[in-house]
């Protein structure tokens, strides 16, 4: 079956016809190239970048603040171990070497 070109331009001018009946606006939405997709997706990644960057600051400022209380306690532990190094006994054996420095002491001594 062979089709003439006049029942070709008819059946397409019918199928237009309808197409406008379907979409009152005339033609119907324009479909979007490739370049502007990806300029939307880059609008969006960049918003995401935004939204994320304060609290990216918040944890790194928290990471710092948690480092330098860990650095102060370190400082304070080590200075209580080179203080407990430099006594000559123990802090519970301190009194029995007052005592016993008391009696090797002279009288002379003693009494200045």
């Amino acid at each position: 079956m062979k089709i003439s070109d006049e029942q070709l331009r008819e059946a397409l001018s019918l199928f237009r016809e309808s197409v406008h009946e379907l979409h009152p606006h005339g033609a119907a939405r324009p479909v979007r190239s490739f370049a502007a997709w990806r300029i939307i997706a880059a609008a969006f990644a960049m918003l995401a970048v935004l939204a994320a960057l304060p609290l990216y600051r918040h944890r790194q400022s928290d990471l710092a603040n948690k480092a330098a209380r860990i650095d102060t306690q370190d400082d304070a532990l080590l200075r209580e171990v080179e203080s407990d190094i430099s006594l000559s006994v123990p802090p519970p054996m301190q009194q029995l070497e007052l005592l016993m420095a008391y009696d090797s002491m002279t009288n002379a001594e003693r009494t200045k």
